[in-house]
């Protein structure tokens, strides 16, 4: 039967993996390779605070540039949100009121002075007939000298004052409004990152999981893009309130070793494509790669990553012998492997689904490959309202 071949094949994965060192026992695992991400450009922040509980590493009263008064038993916080403030180049368009300098032409309205031609309407005195003194009526002919009142049309050479319309020429300024443009990438905004416990702020996000202590909680906005290890320790890192982290199709977005407890809260994983050769010849873990111990919870989803190939494992999430819990509303969704395990393959260890939890809509390439979770010589303990369901080819297999 092939999913029995699978069991065999996976159990002599497990003694390669352990030959090679990458994994030192049935229970433990190391020397999972990391790459670092390339950081988005700077961005002006403006400032959040909020109230954070370390025993439920949750946020309370967050407020823009105001700090809140934090109860007991929780400490205050503070990170800055970029994207929005590069809108502020919009204001450029301001600029664009120097066209009101244009009115100056207005000043063409003093040749109006050309109605002192109605001085013409001294030939009406012609109509006298009254002699010659009539004629003295044609000196109001010398009226169309009133023309020369046009003369005040010079006036228009204020018009010249509309030459300050070229000062609407500091309308093109508004150019400067085309970096508003560059607020579009306003939904894609720079990897912003606060370590809580020492309020140290980074725009990388391997460099804060670098200098993070065991215990700290990370403040994620923004978009993150690379692949990202953490090593040991215990951490969390929270999207603030949503972040996401990229792997831009260059690899696992997240691998965790043996020995770290890692929790995953309100973030977005996505973009990973596995390579292959990391745990087993063919590619392995597209979203997340564990060997330690992790929980997903909030809104946390695992979408959009792949295990390519005819042997590709765990398009979500490849689990090698140790716990993965998902939790409150967290998501394992439209993920794929080329075989095994579109959502997740849980290699000899823990797979436990809590809350409202979901592993839907994932897809498989094997005809008996659990679309949804395919289990290798571990466990599946799926709990409460979650969800299993839509997936291709099967929901689960073993």
């Amino acid at each position: 039967m092939a999913s029995q071949q699978r069991k065999t094949s996976a159990r002599a994965r497990a003694g390669a993996l352990a030959a090679t060192g990458l994994i030192a026992s049935s229970a433990a695992v190391a020397g999972l390779g990391a790459i670092a991400m390339t950081p988005a450009g700077a961005a002006t922040a403006t400032k959040f605070y909020a109230c954070y509980s370390d025993k439920t590493h949750a946020l309370s009263d967050m407020q823009a540039n105001k700090a809140p008064k934090c109860t007991s038993g929780t400490k205050l916080v503070s990170w800055n949100s970029a994207g929005p403030q590069g809108s502020k180049g919009a204001q450029g368009a301001k600029g664009a009121q120097g066209a009101n300098g244009a009115q100056g032409s207005q000043g063409g309205a003093g040749s109006q002075g050309g109605q002192g031609t109605q001085g013409s309407q001294g030939n009406q005195g012609a109509q006298g007939g009254a002699g010659a003194q009539g004629s003295q009526g044609s000196q109001g002919v010398l009226g169309p000298q009133g023309p020369q009142g046009a003369q005040g049309s010079q006036g228009a050479q204020g018009n010249q004052g509309a030459q300050g319309g070229a000062g609407a020429q500091g309308a093109q300024g508004t150019q400067g409004a085309q970096g508003a443009t560059g607020a579009q990438g306003a939904p894609a905004t720079q990897c912003e990152v606060t370590d809580t416990t020492s309020a140290e702020h980074y725009t990388d996000l391997q460099t804060a999981i670098n200098d993070a202590t065991s215990g700290d909680t990370l403040a994620v906005t923004g978009e993150c893009v690379g692949n990202f290890t953490i090593s040991s320790g215990t951490l969390t890192i929270m999207g603030m309130p949503t972040a996401a982290l990229n792997g831009n199709g260059s690899g696992t977005v997240m691998t965790i070793h043996g020995g770290a407890t890692v929790t995953l809260t309100n973030l977005l994983i996505t973009g990973g494509v596995a390579q292959a050769g990391v745990v087993q010849a063919g590619a392995s873990g597209g979203g997340i790669l564990n060997a330690g111990t992790v929980t997903l919870n909030g809104n946390t989803q695992i979408e959009g990553n792949s295990a390519p190939g005819t042997e590709g494992e765990g398009g979500g999430i490849f689990n090698l012998l140790n716990s993965l819990t998902v939790e409150a509303d967290a998501q394992v969704d439209e993920n794929s492997a080329g075989d095994l395990g579109g959502g997740i393959y849980n290699y000899e260890g823990a797979v436990t689904l809590n809350d409202f939890s979901q592993v839907n809509e994932n897809n498989a390439g094997a005809s008996d490959g659990g679309g949804g979770i395919f289990n290798s010589g571990g466990m599946v303990n799926q709990n409460d309202s979650s969800e299993v369901l839509h997936n291709t080819p099967d929901n689960t297999a073993t």
